[in-house]
């Protein structure tokens, strides 16, 4: 977790990342649960313009705010109170959402959001690892984890020691067997090595070596 966010801090002040922001959003919510003290993510340029506003405002200004944010005149606009939950204001803030290039990521990560309005939700942020390629000597391409459990067992309060694969990169982590997590420490020594210390058969070997290279966690030497 420490080194994504040091990348993502990188990332954002030398170029205003969309997903290092994303990350450090992420984080912050992470550092808040645990007690800590949230990152305080800079402004790394001006600010394009935006307006403040309180919430009750929004639907007798929603005419002039729609046609400076489409205009492009305003990115967003902070709101210094909530927008009411009545019908008419729903709608306004829904017009200023399409309307307003930086409205939903200011709303979502704050003022820096202007600086990064196309930033993805958390969810969105991680795909899946390029495929390696096959060979008869093989590295492995992630980390690896005992972790205990897997994010919905713990919602019911199941913990069952999981193994995980994790990549350095917008990657989604994958829980998977103890056995694969045997083959692949030991991948290093060889496959007939790897296969052995995980208790696999050279067919059942072989059979997970492919999946694991399909999913970018094994890739030849060069």
């Amino acid at each position: 977790m420490g080194g994504s966010i040091q990348q993502a801090w990188l990332r954002w002040t030398s170029d205003c990342d969309p997903v290092a922001l994303s990350i450090l959003s992420r984080a912050n919510e992470i550092i808040s649960l645990v007690g800590g003290s949230p990152l305080e993510i800079p402004k790394s340029r001006p600010l394009p313009s935006y307006l403040e506003r309180e919430g009750h405002a929004l639907v007798d200004q929603r005419s002039d705010i729609c046609a400076k944010a489409l205009s492009g005149e305003i990115h967003g606009v902070v709101f210094l109170s909530p927008v009411p939950l009545l019908p008419a204001a729903q709608l306004a803030l829904g017009e200023l959402r399409m309307e307003a290039k930086g409205q939903q990521a200011l709303e979502r990560f704050g003022l820096v959001g202007l600086l990064a309005p196309n930033a993805p939700l958390w969810k969105d942020c991680f795909g899946r690892a390029p495929a390696g390629r096959p060979g008869e000597n093989l590295r492995m391409m992630c980390d690896l984890a005992i972790l205990p459990s897997t994010p919905t067992r713990l919602a019911r309060g199941d913990i069952e020691a999981t193994a995980w694969l994790l990549w350095h990169g917008p990657t989604h982590p994958i829980p998977t067997h103890r056995i694969v997590y045997e083959l692949l420490r030991n991948i290093s020594k060889g496959r007939d090595i790897a296969m052995e210390e995980a208790g696999l058969s050279k067919e059942q070997g072989d059979e997970i070596i492919r999946e694991l290279i399909e999913i970018g966690a094994l890739d030849v030497i060069a």
